[in-house]
């Protein structure tokens, strides 16, 4: 069987010259009669095969003796905390800059320990040193010089002045030339360019040791590790014999400089095919773009899984990109053959050139001809729409016009459900029809709407359902504030709950029109949806704790009981207020629907866990003005 071609982003592919010589040593380590993983890690061989490694990595990667190199276990991740816990001292700072996940995983990590300033960059491209706020008196300034799930990459190293340098070079370890003397330290998780997982390599410059925190884990102390030649414990000794064949392997290569011109026309190769080809894309700022990581996106989602099962069918595996980016992603680190990017051009230029994709760009001009046919149509119903306010306004001079007219509005949408034919389901059309006919009127005066609050509430949607997403929405704490704004004509109308299909009629609401003279304009039925959610910064948090409003809790009551038993139940005054703590705090979840969801930037860790599938909440809306029957009522 031919070895395919692995372009997984970590564990990542190895040399096949290291995996055969590792094969044929695997019993008899060279006479010993034992494999390295049976041999003890003092043994005067295991000592050799470990001085050899540090030796090899010295000089593919110029590390002068001022340094310590450590070879640790707990992955690059398991830095995230020994960082602070070692180079903070009697300091209290620290700079980091924010150029993707890794980057904000690790700043994450370093705030239970210090005060952290950070840069963000957008992630599709390098922030400006010019503008970087870093501070004189920080502990260390930390940057991560390529970032494998976005694919950005620094081609230049940060001057830091007297602030210690520090960098997270899991990608690009070994990639190409780096001046080790311009950091302070130098860390690396091996699955990429060093070896198999298991194994995170430390370069730190001396002075810094002797630094720890006197909380800091014994395991994690930098002093206490090369003190004892990183064998304080039992260590990763597979692992660390793997990289040892690595590092002989790049030598014979011709050493970092040759590894490093090959990189580049190995990536040079694929960008110049993406950037030449309409139907692949890559966001990337190409000033930065990544030599290890090459993320790409085809012209339509919908091929992706026929993308990736036919790169399978043809042993290019594992290019589906990470969850939280989408698309594809090629990582060529130093192991992958150029063998194995040509293949990989080759497969793209055959898929872009398919029936289906041709078809695909043949519907996309059609697509794209209906879209300038629809919006010269749009702008031509807005033309009217303010044609009819202007006669209103001639035959009112001086009146206050209102353009709003629930019962014509009615009126059109159900006309709109009468006469559509598909495939879009009814009250999607008149879904898009009502945003039309919204945004026409804003063109005039918005609307004010108020509603029971805060902003992200089921009741806000239920208001933009019923309005459209073009009027003023004004969020109020209570559903007495909400009749006194429209009384006081400081809104035109206002959308308040009024009966749950579970939790059963709001007494409150009926209450209100005892001694209100407010009107009953329109009703809302809103399909509620509440979802597990969580902030996918926080990702790996244990969730403890999940906050919701009572009735929520009430209506998922089962669901949390069978998924969710024993972790603390919050109760807070709405769904959008447990979102905004869920954003803010780790390992902490929501219960809430959509339009909180997006507002605070939150994913769904679980969809719909309700126990009843008909949960339905009516709204009403309130004005001044009594409505003219419609005939349907």
């Amino acid at each position: 069987m031919s070895r395919a071609f692995n372009f997984c982003a970590g564990p990542a592919t190895l040399p096949e010259a290291v995996l055969k010589q590792a094969q044929s040593e695997m019993l008899d380590w060279r006479g010993t009669g034992m494999s390295v993983m049976e041999m003890s890690h003092r043994s005067d061989e295991f000592v050799a095969i470990a001085e050899t490694a540090e030796q090899d990595l010295r000089e593919l990667a110029g590390i002068s003796d001022d340094y310590a190199v450590l070879f640790m276990q707990g992955g690059a991740s398991s830095q995230f905390a020994t960082i602070p816990l070692n180079l903070l001292g009697d300091k209290t700072s620290a700079d980091y800059i924010n150029t993707g996940i890794w980057s904000k995983k690790a700043i994450a990590e370093a705030k239970r320990y210090a005060d952290v300033s950070s840069e963000d960059s957008g992630f599709t491209t390098v922030p400006d040193p010019a503008g970087w706020n870093t501070r004189a008196d920080a502990a260390y300034l930390h940057y991560t010089p390529n970032e494998t799930i976005g694919g950005l990459e620094y081609y230049f190293i940060p001057d830091s002045g007297d602030v210690p340098l520090v960098a997270d070079m899991s990608s690009t370890m070994l990639s190409r030339p780096v001046d080790v003397s311009k950091f302070g330290l130098i860390y690396a998780g091996a699955q990429k360019n060093i070896g198999p997982s298991g194994l995170v390599v430390v370069i730190i410059r001396k002075d810094l040791l002797g630094k720890a925190r006197k909380e800091t884990p014994t395991m994690m102390n930098y002093q206490v590790i090369a003190d004892n030649g990183s064998m304080y414990n039992t260590p990763a000794t597979y692992s660390w014999y793997l990289a040892g064949l690595v590092f002989k392997w790049l030598k014979e290569q011709g050493g970092v400089q040759a590894m490093g011109e090959i990189n580049a026309r190995k990536a040079r190769k694929l960008y110049d095919f993406i950037d030449g080809n309409d139907f692949y894309a890559n966001p990337i700022d190409p000033r930065f773009r990544s030599w290890m990581n090459v993320p790409f996106t085809l012209a339509d989602d919908a091929l992706n899984s026929e993308f990736l099962k036919g790169a399978d069918a043809r042993g290019l595996l594992n290019l589906k990109g990470h969850r939280s980016v989408g698309g594809m992603r090629a990582s060529i680190y130093n192991a992958m053959p150029e063998e194995g990017v040509d293949a990989l051009i080759d497969y793209m230029a055959t898929f872009a050139k398919t029936d289906e994709a041709t078809r695909l760009g043949e519907l996309r001009e059609e697509i794209d001809s209906l879209d300038q046919q629809i919006m010269a149509l749009i702008s031509k119903r807005a033309e009217c729409a303010q044609e009819v306010a202007h006669v209103k306004m001639a035959a009112n001079p001086g009146e206050d016009v209102f353009f709003y007219r629930p019962e014509r509005e009615a009126q059109v949408l159900r006309r709109i459900k009468e006469q559509n034919p598909g495939p879009l389901p009814d009250e999607e059309m008149a879904r898009l029809f009502r945003e039309i006919m919204s945004a026409c009127l804003a063109l005039e005066k918005p609307m004010h709407i108020a509603f029971l609050g805060p902003v992200g509430t089921f009741t806000q949607a239920a208001a933009l359902k019923h309005f459209g997403h073009s009027v003023v929405s004004v969020p109020l704490p209570a559903i007495d504030a909400v009749f006194r704004e429209v009384e006081s004509g400081a809104a035109h109308y206002g959308v308040v709950p009024v009966e749950n299909s579970t939790e059963g009629m709001i007494n409150h609401t009926l209450d209100m029109f005892m001694s209100s003279p407010l009107k009953i304009c329109g009703e809302v039925q809103l399909r509620i949806h509440h979802h597990l959610l969580v902030n996918p910064a926080h990702e790996g948090q244990e969730i403890t704790r999940i906050y919701s409003h009572q009735q929520s809790f009430a209506q998922c009551r089962k669901w949390l009981d069978a998924n969710r038993y024993g972790v603390e139940r919050i109760t807070v005054s709405s769904n959008a207020e447990a979102a905004r703590r869920a954003a803010e705090e780790p390992g902490t979840a929501a219960i809430a629907g959509d339009m909180a969801a997006e507002l605070y930037g939150l994913e769904k860790l679980a969809n719909s866990i309700e126990d009843r599938p008909d949960n339905t909440t009516r709204f009403l809306i309130i004005g001044r003005e009594e409505v003219p029957a419609s005939g349907h009522d």
